[in-house]
């Protein structure tokens, strides 16, 4: 199913119907209300996470040898890095 126009605008009808039509069509059941807010709070989570030491000094090194890989080490690479360890 393709979405045409992404609106805040209630669903039609006819949009609830295709959406319905396409679950079926893919053997997916719709999303419940308790699904979502469990996802609101894994999301709330993710935002409120406080990096340790250790984590940032990983993630640094994987940027660094992402980078490395990718040909990328001019003043905006160097700049990645000082912001990471700047989050500690």
């Amino acid at each position: 199913m393709r979405f045409e126009v992404i609106s805040n605008a209630a669903f039609t009808p006819k949009e609830f119907k295709q959406l319905m039509d396409q679950l079926e069509k893919d053997k997916m059941k719709p999303i419940t209300h308790g699904q979502i807010l469990q996802k609101v709070e894994e999301l709330e989570e993710i935002k409120n996470y406080t990096y340790k030491g250790n984590e940032v000094d990983e993630l640094i090194e994987k940027n660094i040898e992402e980078n490395l890989r990718k040909g990328n080490t001019g003043v905006n690479f160097v700049l990645k890095i000082e912001a990471l360890k700047t989050q500690v």
